[in-house]
């Protein structure tokens, strides 16, 4: 996964953002796992911003805060739209640091189409034999200490404080901190699930983030796995889509292993579901 140019969030408040990049994000490394090294593609987190959203407020406002989006609903309306609506690729509707643009319907040439997606909660079982296989976008509940997170430091869902911030009206020489409000004490955050790992007996999921490479270590951090806390999960949300490349482009044996892998994991989740189902 890259991080291009000024390729992230300038705020951790600005959840529409973390949103574009984070699925942006996965998509890209879906496609890019499927074809060769030549044929690679950088996909475009700014086309969702431009073109996903919906506003309120004055027509001509283009700032994050009048984007009508609950976070957790984030992740699945982007993969809608992606499929409905295509991609663009970076190079063609650059990142413009969380700003919306007018919408422009031209999309790049057909590269690849998105299949079955998946919108929901998983256990921590099912994750792993995902991440094992592929990253996954997914919802995490977010402090300051998470905003802060700092190279080899797991962070610990159960341990979430409300955060403190500097207020904006305070003097420059002040030092006192004034406590945020209720809402911004615990944030929804959309990331990238890229791998997992364990460290002196404490299992932790490895995340992309959507801060740049300042943030934890390059832009990835360590989230601690449910496995090692007495949280149920440390995700709110799970999100990833097939993505099916043209003919042409793909790369073997990679592709028809992942498609395969998708068709059986999806199978099994309608059969779950059905179960589900019959049990309501």
């Amino acid at each position: 996964m890259r991080f291009g140019k000024n390729f992230h969030s300038s705020s951790p408040y600005l959840h529409y953002v973390c949103g574009a990049i984070a699925v942006a994000s996965t998509i890209e490394s879906l496609y890019n796992l499927q074809v060769e090294e030549v044929d690679k593609e950088a996909f475009s987190p700014q086309d969702f911003i431009n073109c996903a959203y919906s506003t309120k407020g004055r027509g001509d406002d283009k700032k994050a805060q009048n984007v009508e989006i609950v976070p957790v609903k984030i992740l699945s309306k982007l993969y809608k739209h992606a499929r409905d609506e295509g991609l663009s690729r970076e190079r063609e509707c650059p990142f413009q640091n969380g700003i919306k643009f007018p919408c422009n319907k031209k999309k790049s040439p057909q590269l690849a189409r998105l299949g079955n997606i998946f919108d929901g909660e998983l256990t921590e079982e099912e994750l792993l034999k995902l991440v094992a296989k592929h990253p996954v976008n997914a919802v995490v509940e977010m402090d300051y200490a998470f905003i802060k997170l700092k190279k080899d430091v797991i962070y610990k869902k159960d341990e979430i404080k409300k955060c403190e911030y500097e207020s904006s009206k305070q003097s420059k020489k002040s030092k006192d901190k004034a406590k945020a409000p209720q809402n911004h004490s615990v944030l929804e955050h959309a990331i990238v699930v890229a791998g997992y790992g364990t460290k002196k007996g404490v299992n932790y999921w490895i995340i992309r983030n959507s801060y740049g490479t300042t943030w934890g270590d390059g832009g990835y951090g360590l989230l601690m796995r449910s496995s090692s806390s007495n949280n149920s999960s440390v995700f709110k949300n799970v999100s990833f889509a097939e993505i099916i490349v043209d003919n042409r482009k793909r790369k073997e044996p990679e592709s028809t292993t992942l498609t395969n892998f998708w068709n059986s994991w999806f199978k099994r989740q309608g059969e779950k579901e059905m179960k589900m189902q019959k049990l309501r």
